[in-house]
C-alpha cells in the first residue's frame, strides 16, 4: 500500500473522517468533511443518481475500481512510458484520461494522456511532470475535502461536499427544522454566489498566492473574488483565441461571464444537472441539445434571417461553437454563447489560428471562410434592404 493511501487511511481510522477545519458561512463555521458515503444515508437516490456523473469519476482510486482504467496499456506505446502497475488514481473517463502516480509523499501525473474520442496516447508535460505536484497545481477540483498542507483528502471525487460545504454539523443534526441551516444549498444562494461555486473549478488561473490552481480555501457560499485570479486573454494567451474567447477547457465560466446569459442571470444550473447525468449524459444538461434552447428561446419565422442559412445545424452549432480543446481541438463547445464569424479568422490570419463557428461544423470544415462570410454578409443585406 502507497504511503499517501496509508496516511489517508490512518485519518479515517482515528478520526472517521478527514479533521478539516475551515470557515464556510455562520451555519458551517467548525463543520469538518465526512464523505459522501455520509450523505448516502439519507440521501439514497440522489446519491445512486450521482455516483453516474462525471463528478462522481473525476478522479477514481484504482485499488477500489481497477476497471476505471480505460486507456490502452496492452499495445505497446513510445509516447506511454508508464505501466499500469504505476497507476494509483485515474483522471476522467469521457474525453480523455489522465494517471497520477506517487513519488515520496506527493502525487504526480504521468507524462501521457489517452485520448478517447482517438484511441491515441500523446504527451502530457513529458518534459517536466516531476516539477508539477497534482495535489498543489489541480487537485483542489478533483478531490473533495483537500488539506495540501497534510497531503490528504476526504475523497477522490467531486463529492457532495464540494458544492455543499462539509457536511459533519449537518449529518449529526437531529432537529428537522434545523437541516437546512447545517449546510450550504447553491440552489438558494444568489444567482452570484450560486454560479461561483461551479466557477471556482470551472475556470482557469491561480490563487493569491500564485502557488495553486485552484481557489484555495474557498467553500460554497462564499464569494470567489478574493480567493482566485482568473486567467484573462492577456496573461494566458495560449489559452485563448484572439478574440478572446477560450481555446483550452476548464474555461467555461470565464467564457459564461462574457455572455448575455450571465448578464440575464442564466446560470450553470439552469442547462445542466448537477445531482444525475440529465437528458443528454455526455454534458448533463436538463434537455438534449437545442430542445434546451428552445425551451427559452422562439425563434422568428422569418426566411430572411441568418437562420434560414441552415437546414443541418441548429442552435448549439453556432452559438456554441466546438471550437475548445479538452483531448483533441474542438471537442468542447464554446461557452460565450456569441456566434464567432469567419470574418474573425480572416481578420487574425487563418482557421488555425481564429476559429469560428461555420468552419467548425464538419460540413464547412474546408471552405473558405471569405465565401462563409460573403454568405452572411449576403443575408444581413437582404434584411437591411427590407428594413429589418
Amino acid at each position: 500500500m502507497s504511503m499517501f493511501r496509508v496516511q489517508l487511511s490512518a485519518v479515517f481510522l482515528l478520526l472517521g473522517f478527514a479533521c478539516i477545519p475551515h470557515i464556510a458561512s455562520a451555519t458551517q463555521q467548525g463543520a469538518t468533511y465526512v464523505g459522501s458515503k455520509q450523505c448516502q444515508k439519507c440521501h439514497q437516490k440522489i446519491s445512486k443518481e450521482w455516483k453516474q456523473t462525471l463528478h462522481a469519476q473525476m478522479a477514481t482510486d484504482v485499488s477500489r475500481d481497477p476497471n476505471a482504467i480505460v486507456g490502452d496499456f496492452d499495445t505497446p506505446s513510445e509516447i506511454r512510458t508508464f505501466t499500469r502497475d504505476q497507476v494509483l488514481y485515474t483522471i476522467g473517463n469521457q474525453w480523455k484520461q489522465r494517471y497520477i502516480t506517487q513519488i515520496g509523499d506527493e502525487l504526480y501525473v504521468l507524462p501521457a494522456q489517452y485520448d478517447l474520442e482517438t484511441g491515441n496516447w500523446t504527451p502530457y508535460h513529458a518534459d517536466n511532470w516531476k516539477e508539477r505536484p497534482w495535489l498543489k497545481n489541480c487537485g483542489g477540483c478533483h478531490v473533495t475535502g483537500l488539506d495540501y498542507e497534510k497531503r490528504v483528502f476526504i475523497e477522490p471525487a467531486v463529492g457532495c461536499e464540494a458544492c455543499h460545504g462539509p457536511g459533519s454539523k449537518h449529518a449529526a443534526e437531529t432537529n428537522a427544522d434545523k437541516f437546512a441551516e447545517t449546510i450550504t444549498n447553491p440552489a438558494n444562494l444568489s444567482v452570484g454566489l450560486q454560479v461561483q461555486v461551479c466557477g471556482s473549478c470551472h475556470t482557469r488561473g491561480k490563487d493569491p498566492s500564485g502557488k495553486h490552481g485552484y481557489p484555495v480555501g474557498f467553500k460554497p457560499g462564499m464569494s470567489l473574488v478574493n480567493k482566485y485570479n482568473t486567467a484573462t486573454p492577456e496573461n494566458s494567451k495560449k489559452k485563448f483565441w484572439p478574440n478572446g474567447h477560450s481555446k483550452s477547457h476548464h474555461q467555461q465560466y470565464i467564457d459564461w461571464q462574457k455572455s448575455a446569459h450571465a448578464k440575464e442571470g442564466v446560470t450553470c444550473i439552469s442547462c445542466h444537472t448537477v445531482h444525475n447525468t440529465g437528458a443528454a449524459t455526455r454534458y448533463q444538461t436538463r434537455l438534449p441539445g437545442d430542445k434546451l434552447c428552445l425551451n427559452c428561446h422562439t425563434p422568428r419565422a422569418n426566411p430572411t434571417l441568418s437562420h434560414s442559412l441552415h437546414d443541418m445545424n441548429g442552435c448549439i452549432g453556432c452559438h456554441m461553437a466546438k471550437i475548445v480543446k479538452s483531448a483533441v481541438s474542438g471537442d468542447l463547445h464554446d461557452h460565450t454563447f456569441i456566434v464567432v464569424q469567419p470574418k474573425d479568422s480572416i481578420t487574425h490570419g487563418g482557421v488555425d489560428k481564429q476559429a469560428n463557428s461555420c468552419n467548425a461544423c464538419h460540413h464547412h470544415k474546408d471552405d473558405d471562410p471569405a465565401v462563409l462570410q460573403q454568405a452572411l454578409d449576403n443575408v444581413k443585406g437582404r434584411q437591411s434592404s427590407k428594413g429589418e
